[in-house]
């Protein structure tokens, strides 16, 4: 639907109710689609950047506490182990792992295990990278291992540090903790803050609906008074509240509405005197040829006489075309004035 009314360039303004519904609904999505981009990507972002700082300082801090004690037990199994008292390092083993609930191993310079507070691998040979290093390097290292056990994935790390005495390398402590509980926390911790960008995402989806309701409001009652206009209803108006672009642009409406209403109104009153003055020439024509065609006998001087009025009448016809003719030259500014 569109409302059309005649300008006085001549030019047609025309109103297309779709595309303003189109581009009305467009702008809103576009606006609440950009919400929940700019503030859910933002939430998303302090999640994950959250959910790394916390992992780390926990993996930092579990680490520290793994070297801390194994470093202590390393000084103090030395002499056990330089001796190979097999017993005096169990009970030196069993008192850390109890401490940091896991698991101890003392191995010899070949990596081979000499106590284990679990004895499940005494006698066997450890091949981790991490024992390895700590024997010939004489360096401390810690790694993260993922196991199966009971068939569930746990993951578990491992902390390896030599037992020096002088310039001799007697072995190494390895300190094996438990880090699926951790793990598991972050894990909790990532999908809680997920699960709040989701409620995020639908509150902020829903003050956009309302927010956008209220920004566009305008822009509905706007589009209601030209569904009006589009009926041939030309006086309704928009209400102008504020002083805001809505309330401007309202104004600026209403000012339109006005100027086709008048535009309308001086083409009903054109086409009113236009049509009253080509029927009065048209009308006294008929008048003397009924006259002519009734009259019997016609006598010959009073039919030149109304052969001559109605030539008259055509001249006067023909002079109202002309000056409509003119009247359109002007309005599209095709007029050139000769100034006699």
């Amino acid at each position: 639907r569109s409302l059309n009314s005649f300008s006085p360039s001549g030019e047609w303004v025309t109103i297309s109710l779709t595309k303003i519904k189109n581009a009305f609904f467009s702008i809103r999505w576009k606006i609440i689609l950009a919400y929940l981009l700019v503030i859910c990507g933002l939430f998303y972002v302090v999640n994950t950047s959250l959910t790394h700082l916390v992992g780390d300082y926990l993996y930092t801090q579990k680490l520290r506490e793994e070297e801390r004690a194994a470093q202590n037990l390393a000084v103090d199994v030395s002499s056990a182990l330089s001796e190979l008292r097999a017993g005096e390092m169990l009970s030196l083993a069993q008192e850390t792992a109890r401490a940091m609930d896991g698991r101890v191993l003392v191995v010899d310079p070949c990596g081979a295990v000499l106590t284990d507070t679990e004895a499940l691998l005494n006698g066997t040979r450890m091949n981790q990278s991490e024992v390895a290093a700590a024997l010939t390097q004489r360096d401390s290292a810690s790694g993260y291992y993922a196991l199966n056990l009971a068939g569930e994935k746990s993951l578990t790390g491992l902390y390896a540090c030599p037992v020096v005495e002088g310039e001799q390398v007697l072995g190494a402590v390895v300190l094996v903790t438990m880090a699926q509980d951790m793990y598991d926390s972050l894990s909790s911790l990532q999908w809680r803050m997920l699960l709040y960008v989701g409620l995020l995402a639908v509150l902020v989806f829903v003050l956009s609906m309302s927010v956008t309701h209220l920004m566009f409001k305008p822009i509905n009652e706007m589009n209601a008074v030209i569904a009006q206009m589009t009926r041939g209803d030309l006086s309704v108006r928009v209400k102008a509240k504020g002083k805001n672009e809505f309330a401007r642009l309202a104004q600026a409406f209403n000012m339109m509405c006005e100027r086709l209403e008048s535009l309308d109104h001086s083409r009903s009153q054109f086409v009113s005197n236009a049509s009253h003055e080509l029927k009065t020439p048209l009308s006294t024509m008929k008048i003397l040829i009924e006259t002519m065609l009734y009259q019997d006998p016609l006598d010959e001087g009073m039919a030149k006489e109304f052969l001559g009025d109605i030539n008259k009448e055509i001249d006067r016809l023909s002079s109202i075309i002309g000056d409509l003719l003119t009247l359109v030259k002007m309005d599209d500014n095709e007029m050139k004035l000769s100034r006699e």
